[in-house]
């Protein structure tokens, strides 16, 4: 795999996890309002 390949999966990994961490948190302020 060359190197510029890697980059973007490294990229789109970081993308995720912060999307899922923003989704995570959203739901829990939700829960406690509720």
């Amino acid at each position: 795999m060359n190197k510029k390949m890697k980059n973007l999966i490294i990229c789109a990994v970081f993308v995720l996890i912060i999307s899922c961490k923003n989704n995570t948190l959203s739901l829990y302020d939700e829960q406690s309002i509720g």
